[in-house]
């Protein structure tokens, strides 16, 4: 397992780097998705059975991640929000 915590913003270019097919991604705390969106979309390019789970617990944010989700309609597959 790798842990990225206050990491650059550019970290989620690393994240599944060494990722295989079938695995998961967790982001906890994802406030409105910028981290899991964004390494979705850069995994979508070299593989399809993957999943990255967002947990964020404060209900307004939720929400904007909900919005930000729906906007990357291609990234639904893979992305999975929990509050």
């Amino acid at each position: 397992m790798v842990v990225y915590a206050n990491q650059p913003e550019h970290a989620w270019r690393y994240a599944g780097k060494d990722l295989s097919q079938g695995k998961v991604i967790m982001d906890i705390g994802a406030n409105v998705g910028q981290f899991s969106l964004k390494v979705t979309y850069a995994l979508k390019g070299r593989m399809n059975d993957f999943q990255v789970h967002a947990f964020e617990p404060s209900p307004l944010i939720f929400s904007a991640l909900q919005t930000n989700l729906s906007l990357n309609n291609s990234l639904k597959k893979n992305v999975y929000l929990t509050r």
